[in-house]
């Protein structure tokens, strides 16, 4: 499975109405069979709405604005792809249309399917809201 948990920009006063920016990309493939950590990809991105960060979000994730440089947008996040790649035979799901696996070959030999990964968040914020909305805007 892989674990992901982004790190974003945040503002102590809430009535700041500006959109949360993906600041940390740190995806972990974790062996579920082992319990061991297999590999990790991690990457900081500069925010671009609002480079600087607040000192309330440094306080709270512990990220610096040293920590962001050299400045790598968003669009460096498409470097994650050949780490997801590099790990095939275990994230088969990532690649893999979910129609064919549902659909398979009955001559397909089930150990291809015996390594199927999935992503685990601590809720849907991060895949399904922030990702989702930050692709949208960027």
């Amino acid at each position: 499975m892989i674990v992901l948990d982004f790190e974003l920009t945040c503002w102590k006063d809430k009535k700041m109405n500006y959109g949360p920016e993906i600041i940390e990309f740190p995806p972990v493939l974790l062996n579920t069979s082992t319990g061991e950590m297999e590999s990790e990809f991690h990457m900081f991105v500069q925010p671009s709405e609002h480079t600087r960060l607040s000192e309330f979000c440094t306080e709270l994730t512990g990220i610096t604005q040293v920590q962001l440089l050299p400045p790598l947008q968003f669009s460096t996040l498409l470097q994650y792809r050949p780490w997801a790649l590099q790990h095939l035979q275990v994230c088969k799901l990532l690649i893999k249309p979910h129609d064919q696996i549902l659909n398979k070959d009955e001559n397909e030999p089930t150990e291809n399917l015996t390594k199927w990964c999935k992503f685990v968040t601590w809720s849907d914020w991060d895949l399904g809201t922030c990702l989702k909305n930050e692709c949208y805007r960027k």
